[in-house]
């Protein structure tokens, strides 16, 4: 039991702060070992050359993949969650589309843009049960226009 509530901690810690902050390569892999994750091989940690995977296997706990991936200075770039199930998906995309400091707006049932100062843009995958977020390079100007275009669709229907 008591492993089972250290990993929902150490998925829940990584799927909000991630979201809250652009990490680093070394950050992601230091704030996993340090969290302990990996002694108690519930969530293996896969480094690769631009991407680290946390990676949860326990039997007492749906299995969720956190996936990390890192332009060639170690900065990164997009963020993925991928659940094995539509409830599990369902609850982390709901945690973070309720998270009320980057003011998510819904430009499609599957794309949704955050308020302009986080640069930032979930992409929801249903039927992977999968979603990911990466930092977006739009002018202001671009943004609100994208914008302006979703409430026009939105109007239209």
């Amino acid at each position: 039991m008591k492993s089972v509530i250290c990993i929902l901690f150490c998925v829940l810690f990584c799927t909000s702060c991630s979201i809250c902050h652009i990490y680093t390569k070394s950050e992601v892999i230091r704030n996993a070992k340090k969290n302990d994750v990996k002694k108690n091989g519930n969530i293996i940690i896969v480094e690769e050359q631009r991407r680290v995977k946390l990676l949860t296997r326990d039997s007492n706990f749906q299995k969720v993949d956190v996936i990390f991936e890192f332009d060639d200075n170690g900065k990164q770039l997009k963020y993925t969650v991928a659940a094995t199930c539509d409830s599990c998906f369902r609850k982390y995309l709901l945690k973070v589309i309720e998270k009320k400091s980057h003011k998510w707006q819904m430009l499609n049932d599957s794309t949704y843009v955050s308020k302009f100062a986080f640069h930032l843009m979930l992409h929801v995958h249903k039927a992977a049960y999968a979603y990911d977020i990466v930092k977006h390079d739009l002018t202001r100007k671009q943004y609100m226009d994208l914008i302006r275009s979703s409430s026009k669709e939105e109007s239209i229907q």
